[in-house]
């Protein structure tokens, strides 16, 4: 099974690789993803499915870019049972986590670190505006959706708002560099009352930096960000707290990674709920 890494695509573009045989790998390289995550996302479904028969999360909050497409499959699969059970789905809303997309800043006005944090802290404050005007519709118990936990930097930062709006959650996550009773002890040791009633559920502990779906990092699969994030379809806003849509985002590749997204939510749901 061919990889392609994320200094790939830059190269090959400018190699004068043929558009088609570029979107050719991409699209590989999606259903590649899909197939190489399939057991830790049936671990992480594994692990949440006693909150999923009590209908514990009536929302599921997705860390957008590279958590989309993991909360959409974790979405669907708690909505189907929900629906076959007479619960109501839940319901899925989106926030933009993580790091300042300056993919469309040229080098020269690329911001300072000092910069680049003030920027994060803009967002955040936007951020904690938008879960304000949603926390009405968010229920009794959020589950916080993504793709890897590394520091727990955005989980704490969408736990606090979270947790001063009154609002209970819990947090899902393919991966993590550390074990979940290890990251449920730093976090309550460092954000005190905010983190004692929230689960920690992850596909893959001590994960390290295999993390397909990410931007930033990546082991076995070297961060394939670069179609992954493509495929969802949309981008962040610089420091706005929701995603917009990528209009330059190849429809095939998006509709691939929504096919991909059923199949797996399927395969998943009949293997952990319907064969018990």
């Amino acid at each position: 099974m061919i990889k392609y890494g994320v200094e790939n695509w830059g190269r090959f573009q400018k190699s004068g690789v043929e558009p088609e045989d570029i979107k050719a790998m991409k699209m590989e390289t999606i259903e590649n993803a899909f197939e190489d995550t399939k057991q830790d996302f049936a671990h992480l479904v594994e692990q949440i499915s006693e909150g999923i028969k009590e209908g514990r999360w009536t929302t599921i909050l997705g860390d957008d870019v590279s958590g989309r497409l993991p909360a959409l499959v974790i979405g669907k699969i708690i909505a189907r049972y929900n629906r076959e059970h007479g619960i109501n789905p839940p319901k899925r809303i989106f926030f933009a986590g993580g790091s300042i997309n300056y993919e469309d800043v040229p080098d020269e006005d690329l911001p300072s670190p000092e910069k680049n944090e003030q920027n994060i802290q803009e967002r955040q404050q936007k951020l904690e505006t938008y879960i304000q005007d949603q926390s009405k519709n968010l229920g009794d118990r959020v589950l916080i959706v993504t793709e890897h936990v590394v520091g727990g930097r955005t989980v704490r930062r969408i736990g606090k708002i979270l947790n001063r709006e009154g609002i209970n959650f819990d947090v899902a996550s393919l991966w993590s560099t550390k074990r979940a009773s290890t990251l449920k002890t730093i976090l309550e040791h460092e954000e005190h009352n905010i983190f004692d009633q929230t689960q920690f559920f992850i596909g893959q502990e001590n994960a390290g930096a295999s993390d397909p779906f990410g931007s930033h990092i990546s082991g076995f699969l070297y961060d394939l960000g670069v179609p992954l994030n493509e495929a969802t379809g949309i981008k962040k806003d610089g420091t706005g707290p929701v995603a917009k849509l990528n209009k330059e985002a190849d429809r095939d590749l998006v509709k691939l990674a929504r096919q991909k997204v059923r199949e797996m939510a399927d395969e998943i749901y009949l293997k952990s709920f319907n064969e018990k």
